[in-house]
């Protein structure tokens, strides 16, 4: 057709989002430009529920990696009543995690499990804190296994206390109370952390 001039202009597509490189490797929840659909049950399946399972799996891959899981067994392995009580081998992973000597500890191991084993059915520890105990009198005899003994019961099994405490104390310490010593402030948080048996507690237990 004569005299009509067509012009054809290249339609560009959408640019698509980019992952920063700093994300490389995560488990991204929130969308970088496009959305995802999560109205029908196929998208909310792809987008949502499989995001969050591979974020915890991530996680948990994370935390018990076999080194992590090699120190748990080291832990047990301090527990009387455990099949691997005072083994070396078992409880080497959390000795060197803390620089134990292994030369040492291996002896202390072999006498105290000796120990255990010659005192009466009553007087025998029956948890890790019970062994710990026991072996206070001889701290001296036994200096590597009671050293990584104490570190074993104080180890928080989660980070709850911690962020408890965190909690407290900033409810505690206001800028009204900024004078407080310290002495007195350890002692507040305390029975503010320890609410319950605060309250359970009577004039004879204190």
């Amino acid at each position: 057709m004569s005299g009509i001039e067509a012009n054809f202009f290249a339609v560009s597509s959408a640019r698509k989002g980019k992952l920063p490189s700093k994300f490389v490797g995560s488990c991204v929840l929130e969308t970088v430009g496009d959305r995802p659909d999560v109205t029908s049950n196929e998208g909310f399946k792809v987008n949502v529920c499989y995001a969050v399972l591979d974020s915890l799996l991530s996680e948990i891959e994370r935390c018990f990696t076999e080194g992590h899981c090699n120190v748990l067994i080291g832990i047990h392995a301090l527990n009387p009543t455990s099949e691997k009580f005072a083994d070396f081998t078992a409880l080497k992973p959390f000795a060197n995690a803390y620089s134990a000597n292994e030369t040492d500890l291996s002896h202390e191991l072999h006498q105290a499990k000796r120990l255990v084993e010659r005192l009466d059915s009553a007087e025998k520890p029956k948890s890790m804190l019970a062994l710990i105990s026991c072996l206070e009198r001889y701290k001296e005899a036994f200096p590597e296994l009671y050293r990584i003994g104490v570190i074993a019961i104080a180890l928080p099994v989660s980070t709850a206390a911690c962020e408890r405490s965190l909690s407290c104390l900033r409810h505690i310490k206001t800028w009204v109370r900024n004078s407080m010593s310290n002495d007195k402030l350890q002692s507040v948080v305390i029975l503010a952390i320890e609410k319950e048996r605060t309250q359970q507690a009577t004039k004879t237990d204190a």
